[in-house]
């Protein structure tokens, strides 16, 4: 019988026409077709920065990468937050890995849906270099959607760059950051305090702009 949609013949009877049909044995003339061997359907897989470890470990990076992410942080790079918290901006460690490795050699990529937390986003992501998996850690940012001056948009963008610290850890990038007694040390020569009002005492560096 055709198929009065289309008018072209019915072929669901033909044997021909299932999986491994060809190779299966002679069909009984009372039979009207071959069964067709079952396949489960391919889950698609994941992506593997979303998942995968890739290449962890698997060998040093060449000596002039590690010439420059193990250089000694420039003091007068260092900025300091009003609680005492040193830190350098995420530009910062941008550059330094660009300079080690290239524009496209490296890429913080998420692990999973940035989540809205109270008024905090968090951004779980991962740092790859050359293909390579080097670390994973989760960034933070403060967002208030009647905040004008900085869209949700802004507030992701943040929580990204504060991962940038976290994750470049591991290459040994500004480890002096989490030397208390450098950190001491840069404090002593770098910053005071001030009295801040009903703030109280604030740290300042040396030679900044009055706001």
């Amino acid at each position: 019988m055709g198929d009065p949609m289309n008018d072209k013949p019915d072929d669901t009877l033909n044997p021909e026409t299932f999986i491994d049909a060809v190779e299966a044995e002679p069909v009984p003339e009372t039979a009207l077709a071959v069964v067709p061997r079952f396949q489960a359907p391919v889950a698609a897989e994941k992506p593997s920065y979303a998942s995968g470890f890739e290449g962890v470990a698997s060998a040093p990076f060449p000596d002039s990468a590690r010439a420059i992410l193990l250089a000694p942080v420039d003091p007068k790079d260092v900025l300091i937050r009003p609680d005492g918290i040193v830190y350098l901006p995420a530009v910062w460690y941008r550059m330094k890995l660009t300079a080690a490795f290239g524009p496209g050699g490296w890429a913080t990529v998420p692990r999973s849906e940035a989540k809205l937390m109270g008024d905090i986003i968090v951004y779980h992501g991962a740092l790859f270099v050359l293909g390579r998996f080097v670390s994973e850690a989760w960034g933070e940012c403060g967002y208030r959607a009647n905040n004008k001056t900085m869209s949700y948009a802004d507030a992701l963008e943040g929580a990204r760059s504060a991962l940038l610290p976290r994750v470049c850890k591991d290459l040994g990038v500004a480890s002096e950051l989490w030397d208390k007694e450098w950190v001491a040390k840069w404090q002593k020569e770098n910053a005071h305090q001030e009295d801040a009002g009903s703030k109280g005492k604030i740290w300042v560096k040396n030679g900044a702009p009055k706001e």
